[in-house]
């Protein structure tokens, strides 16, 4: 019967909301980590800048320009990783995106040679596996992130005593959606 027609059947309206959901957790995730990428390059233009200033008045040996210097790095290679995660997260989308089309075309019409299930079974494939590598970057970089933020912050204060922001309280969070 599915070879021929698309008629809605509670597996096809099933494998449908599975690729949905599918699609909406890659969506959401990767609105979650522009957010920290954007928050990222902000705190890397401020910390860029505290360190320069914390150079030209303390000289080479400044221990804080040093300390903004290892932020600096640290949110260098979050940015790369972030980067990376969010070209996969695109890839993913973009494979989902052929398989809605090829989806909504009866099995005999589709060059895509699979089953409604098995659509549903490789997009949460593809989900899971996206989802579990953006977990371990967040888990990678969370505690670094915090201790790269709070040392831009302490430079701040230390440099602009009378007018420091503390951007630690502006920290998008990073709590990533699951299924």
């Amino acid at each position: 019967m599915g070879w021929f027609s698309n008629t809605s059947t509670a597996n096809r309206i099933q494998n449908t909301g599975t690729i949905a959901a599918c699609v909406g957790l890659l969506t959401a995730n990767e609105l979650i980590l522009q957010g920290v990428n954007e928050f990222v390059d902000e705190q890397i233009t401020r910390g860029n800048q505290l360190s320069a200033k914390a150079f030209s008045v303390e000289g080479t040996s400044s221990r804080l320009g040093r300390d903004l210097q290892s932020a600096m790095g640290t949110l260098n290679n979050l940015k790369s990783q972030t980067a990376r995660q969010l070209q996969q997260l695109d890839e993913v989308t973009d494979c989902m995106a052929v398989m809605i089309q090829q989806f909504e075309l009866p099995r005999g019409a589709r060059t895509l040679n699979m089953s409604g299930k098995q659509m549903a079974n490789s997009a949460e494939d593809m989900t899971n596996k996206a989802l579990n590598e953006l977990g371990s970057l967040v888990e990678n970089y969370r505690s670094r992130i915090i201790t790269s933020i709070e040392t831009i912050d302490r430079a701040d204060q230390t440099l602009h005593p009378s007018s420091y922001t503390r951007a630690s309280l502006t920290m998008p969070g990073m709590n990533l959606q699951r299924r």
